[in-house]
């Protein structure tokens, strides 16, 4: 699916399980952690001392703290798939005229950064593979309109059912996938990969979906999500997304939207224009280059860590999506 055939994928795994073996430790986990402003914008400049971290109750300190970093910053890979709803509000046009928006997200990332396309409707199926080339997000987005025709008419064989949960199960679908890429891709290996989800949506969700489990999923394998939504989304949909995102320490924002929104009733700079995706984009990447990291303390054997992290400097707001351990 990715262009690594499974012998490689184990012998990868293998090497690095004996890597680890020979280093006589686990390797442990790096939580991330956004710190926004009033304007869900990253307030960067923070250290260490900035923040009072607690495990399990008691005072805690952050190892190897990492701040976060400017928004021209490309130091660190990043695996996203961008998931295109298929829907009456989603017109095939706006999305094709994003073609050079999306190919141009690449002039943003880390040389090693790898993003994929899928189309979502009650099946899922990819228009892009993860792919390091502008040209695969381009044609990707050009024949979305083409591509949902023709999934409606015929099913490929990499076709995916959804089923009821609808894109819910997509995103299932791309945090493993994101995950299983992040850790046998031979470009990221030694490498401090990101991973997103970037969501184009404009219908509703399963209303009977109890999200919990996918927050918590995505916070472990450290992927970030982030809605997009069309100016015909309705208030319920934009708080359900509004949660998805604050749970997952990603930003919700309208289409072609100049900052982060939460709702959609103080939106006033959404717009469907050619390469209006690229404002989204540059929050995005903004928001990604903007997280603070440190390592995760040490899990005892059958045992529990609980994380809680404020930071001293008022009006400024946390998003630390992986509070439990392991």
């Amino acid at each position: 699916m990715f262009g690594v055939q499974a012998p490689a994928i184990i012998a990868i795994a293998l090497a690095f399980v004996e890597a680890v073996v020979a280093q006589g430790a686990a390797p442990r986990e790096r939580i991330y952690f956004s710190v926004l402003n009033r304007e869900h914008k990253p307030r960067l400049g923070l250290m260490e001392k900035d923040f009072v971290l607690r495990i399990n109750g008691r005072p805690g300190v952050m190892e190897d703290f990492r701040p976060g970093k400017g928004n021209a910053d490309c130091s660190r890979p990043l695996a996203a798939w961008i998931l295109l709803e298929s829907s009456r509000f989603v017109s095939s046009r706006v999305i094709a005229d994003q073609a050079d928006a999306a190919a141009g997200l690449f002039d943003m990332l880390h040389p090693d950064s790898a993003v994929g396309v899928r189309l979502i409707t009650d099946r899922a199926e990819t228009l892009a593979p993860l792919t390091r080339h502008r040209r695969d997000l381009r044609e990707a987005f050009t024949r979305f309109g083409e591509s949902r025709r023709e999934l409606k008419a015929v099913p490929r064989d990499e076709t995916v059912f959804l089923g009821e949960d609808g894109m819910f199960r997509a995103i299932d679908i791309a945090i493993t996938g994101l995950n299983d890429f992040r850790l046998s891709d031979p470009s990221l290996q030694g490498k401090e990969a990101l991973s997103a989800l970037i969501i184009i949506a404009g219908a509703g969700l399963s209303p009977w979906y109890d999200e919990r489990n996918l927050t918590a999923k995505a916070a472990r394998h450290a992927v970030f999500i982030y809605p997009i939504l069309m100016p015909e989304a309705t208030h319920g949909l934009w708080r359900r997304y509004s949660e998805l995102a604050q749970s997952a320490a990603g930003i919700l924002s309208g289409f072609g939207a100049l900052s982060p929104e939460l709702n959609s009733f103080k939106s006033r700079t959404m717009n469907l224009d050619r390469d209006a995706l690229t404002f989204n984009f540059i929050q995005i990447v903004r928001d990604l280059n903007g997280k603070y990291s440190f390592l995760a303390p040490p899990v005892p054997p059958g045992g529990k860590v609980e994380l809680e992290l404020k930071c001293r400097e008022k009006e400024v707001h946390i998003q630390l999506p992986r509070k439990r351990l392991p």
